[in-house]
């Protein structure tokens, strides 16, 4: 019996229109529907807009736990190991799997790691990426904001602070975005007040889901809890 096949699938930012038709074919072609979670009893949002895009009735659903990137390196290696045995076994049996995520499937993206892990313990078995649209991407398209045209040169970084490495990228790059800057946004403020840049910098929260919102005055924002699923961009 043949293989069944691995697909990473990036849903996009939120938005169930912004999925794209390739992911939706086979999303719809596919037995089996893995998704990510973070902690035990957590809901997946990447699994409730699946369910406004398209039936789930007859396929089988699994669950793999994914903490944090912040977690214990050990913890991280045995949860996905864990999440690759559960996978391989569905594939052994000749069933494809879909993997969702929220957004690109090759951008800072959970399954990367299940990728990683899957080329190391099961090389004979297939794994496909099929690209979202990136929440950079939709945040840029809703605030009107281009990223980059002709020679300007534009950064994604992940945000946590390191206060000299993210000025020099400030100076040098014509656009930066950051992400996950919840925990560090009181900080990255403080270093573009200083840069005066704080009129060139946009925040973009929850872009696709319910409460979506760009905030273009940072300072409302200081000292208060950041939504997690929020982008800064900063456009000199």
């Amino acid at each position: 019996m043949p293989y069944g096949t691995l697909y990473g699938i990036g849903l996009g930012p939120g938005d169930p229109e912004l999925i794209t038709l390739k992911g939706l074919r086979i999303l719809q072609q596919t037995q089996v529907i893995a998704y990510p979670i973070s902690r035990q009893g957590d809901e997946s949002v990447a699994l409730s807009i699946l369910e406004r895009i398209t039936s789930l009735v007859g396929k089988e659903k699994i669950e793999l736990l994914f903490p944090m990137s912040a977690a214990e390196p050990t913890v991280l290696k045995i949860a996905w190991e864990e999440a690759s045995r559960k996978i391989a076994a569905h594939l052994e049996q000749g069933k494809d799997v879909a993997f969702i995520t929220l957004g690109d499937v090759v951008l800072y993206s959970t399954f990367i790691y299940l990728f990683e892990v899957m080329r190391e313990g099961y090389r004979h078995l297939k794994v496909e990426f099929i690209p979202g649209i990136s929440s950079v991407s939709a945040s840029a398209a809703t605030a009107s904001l281009p990223l980059g045209k002709g020679r300007e040169r534009l950064a994604i970084l992940p945000a946590p602070f390191d206060q000299e490495r993210l000025q020099k990228n400030l100076e040098d790059f014509d656009t930066v975005v950051l992400l996950k800057v919840s925990q560090v946004f009181d900080q990255v403020y403080e270093l573009l007040k200083r840069m005066n840049l704080l009129d060139k910098a946009i925040l973009c929260q929850r872009i696709g889901l319910e409460g979506e919102r760009i905030i273009h005055d940072l300072s409302t924002l200081v000292g208060s809890k950041v939504d997690y699923m929020s982008i800064l961009m900063v456009k000199k």
